[in-house]
């Protein structure tokens, strides 16, 4: 079994029930993962980059990750409370080589990260906790704790929303999109234009005159490994395959996805839709179920029928079948792309936390952060000003 590197009882008075395992590598983390499904089955709507499973994925498909994964557990009296997985990297900010703990960053095409502890007011203690261990004790020297692409509604925010560390520079990143899906299919689509409605009506009539079409959604293993490799092949069949950057030409990626399907599909919590015209897949999204939100992770189409926009009509399908539906709230984009407009999404904000430690390098790379943070409304005023004046 991989052994912990630290064992640390917390010793203040308030907080001697608590103790901080730190884990390295990925020989054996059996123990861990089962505290860890322990804490994610107590939490109300855990998102899916929460689970061990979303993290198992990443480091099956990519076993170089595992150089620089770190997992703090955090149990009190002797229950799990918390997992922060983390990584060590060196990272060059303002001329200035840092040394950083990070967030574990899993994969980039998501752009969400979390730590895994339930909203509870007890809870808010432990990132101080764990920021506190990893100063006493991290075994390489460090000058910045980053907490990369945090949700409004996450976890960490959770936590930050209660303290006010002094060296701490918060900035907003981007947003993540998603659909409320409402009582019925109208109410859920009562902030689209009448014009983009009418235009999904038509494109699925012309679609209908080409043949037979069929909306499947795949839930159980036998039927998500078929619909995988439709997906696999739809894509390979769009921009994406002729630019290689779909999954047939990434065998890393595709990997990273067959143990997603693998995981999550023994719990029910995998979905692959399908739209076929004539028997043929002509668009796929692939999505994870975590609580209320249903996770498109990536979509493909055939571009063949780009005139019908399949992908769209996918998409729009699986609104209509979740909207009233007793458990789905919403459809979440995760990312924010342009193209999730046309949906008249809600938004969340995602930010970028720096908390600096006190060194010499992490005091002046605050002072800049800081001075830059100040500097650039003003600039961007300058330069709004600018282009009103011409």
């Amino acid at each position: 079994m991989s052994k912990p590197m630290f064992v640390l009882g917390i010793s203040p008075s308030s907080q001697t029930d608590y103790k901080l395992t730190l884990y390295k590598g990925t020989d054996d983390l059996a123990s861990l993962f089962d505290a860890w499904r322990e804490i994610v089955a107590g939490i109300d709507d855990a998102s899916f980059i929460q689970s061990p499973d979303w993290l198992g994925s990443f480091l099956k498909s990519d076993p170089s990750a595992s150089e620089n994964f770190v997992a703090i557990l955090i149990t009190n009296k002797n229950a799990p409370v918390g997992v922060f997985p983390l990584e060590y990297l060196k990272q060059k900010r303002f001329g200035l080589n840092l040394g950083v703990w990070r967030v574990f960053w899993s994969n980039n095409d998501m752009g969400l990260s979390d730590f895994v502890f339930a909203q509870k007011p007890q809870n808010q203690v432990l990132l101080d906790l764990v920021t506190d261990f990893l100063r006493a004790t991290s075994p390489r020297s460090f000058d910045l704790m980053l907490l990369q692409n945090v949700a409004e509604d996450s976890a960490i925010a959770y936590s930050m929303h209660f303290r006010s560390p002094a060296w701490c520079v918060s900035v907003y990143h981007h947003d993540s999109k998603y659909i409320r899906c409402k009582n019925s299919y109208d109410e859920s689509t009562s902030g689209l234009t009448a014009k983009y409605r009418r235009n999904n009506r038509r494109k699925l009539k012309n679609l209908q005159q080409l043949g037979t079409v069929k909306f499947t959604s795949a839930r159980n293993l036998a039927d998500l490994k078929s619909a995988f490799d439709d997906f696999v092949n739809i894509e390979a069949s769009s921009w994406k395959g002729h630019a290689g950057t779909a999954l047939r030409y990434d065998d890393e990626r595709r990997r990273f996805y067959e143990e997603l399907l693998a995981r999550f599909g023994v719990t029910g919590q995998c979905a692959i839709d399908v739209l076929t015209l004539n028997g043929r897949p002509i668009a796929a999204q692939f999505a994870i179920i975590s609580g209320t939100t249903y996770n498109l992770l990536k979509i493909g189409y055939d571009s063949t029928f780009s005139a019908q926009s399949p992908g769209v009509l996918l998409l729009d399908w699986a609104l209509r079948e979740y909207s009233g539906h007793p458990t789905i709230r919403r459809i979440s984009f995760v990312t924010g792309a342009r193209w999730n407009d046309d949906w008249d999404p809600s938004k969340q904000a995602v930010f970028d936390h720096y908390l600096y430690k006190p060194t010499v390098k992490g005091g002046v790379a605050f002072l800049i952060e800081r001075l830059k943070q100040r500097v650039k409304p003003l600039y961007l005023r300058y330069l709004e000003s600018t282009k009103n004046r011409s």
